[in-house]
């Protein structure tokens, strides 16, 4: 479903849209996602899998001692087993390539190229309080990113995510059971 939707969002720059970026969650980390996109859509979208990168390494170790573009500050909204705050965001942004995962069926990774080179910007929460789990966000994206606006871009993008869920789960499973609609 996820390579699907990415396809039918690249209809929309043939309706005039300027870019069209695909966001997702952990969920959408698939290396076929990055590796198939259409050239039409930018993708953002949250790490789940601790790659092994292009001349070794991996991806969740890569960020070590890459320099801090800035800092943000951002309000975390209140969620189950989380009270409302604010947190400050050490915000981190380098190109990477990752390898193609090995399959169980070779034949099923023959279409797919051997790397794929992407930008990864690290959201990490400096000084959190001590009750809580800080925020650490990976966030894999097609788009550039090499300045701390890039950064904040990316960021704003990801944290416009949210919104989108709380619709979803207003017009699925928490409000109007819209799919048990005939």
């Amino acid at each position: 479903r996820w390579l699907d939707a990415t396809r039918a969002a690249a209809g929309l720059v043939a309706a005039g849209a300027a870019c069209v970026t695909v966001i997702a969650d952990r969920e959408g980390d698939i290396y076929d996602e990055f590796a198939c996109r259409p050239a039409e859509t930018e993708l953002l979208i949250r790490a789940h899998h601790d790659r092994a990168l292009e001349g070794g390494g991996r991806l969740y170790d890569c960020m070590a001692q890459v320099a801090e573009l800035g800092r943000d500050t951002i309000d975390l909204p209140a969620n189950p087993g989380r009270a409302a705050r604010r947190a400050t965001l050490a915000l981190r942004a380098r190109e990477i390539t990752l390898r193609r995962p090995k399959r169980n069926h070779p034949a099923e990774a023959a279409h797919l190229p051997k790397s794929v080179t992407l930008t990864l910007v690290e959201a990490r929460e400096i000084d959190p309080p001590t009750s809580v789990t800080p925020v650490h966000w990976r966030l894999l994206t097609t788009h550039e990113v090499t300045t701390l606006a890039q950064a904040l871009l990316i960021t704003g993008f990801y944290r416009q995510r949210w919104t989108i869920e709380q619709v979803f789960r207003l017009m699925k499973t928490k409000g109007f059971d819209i799919e048990a609609v005939r």
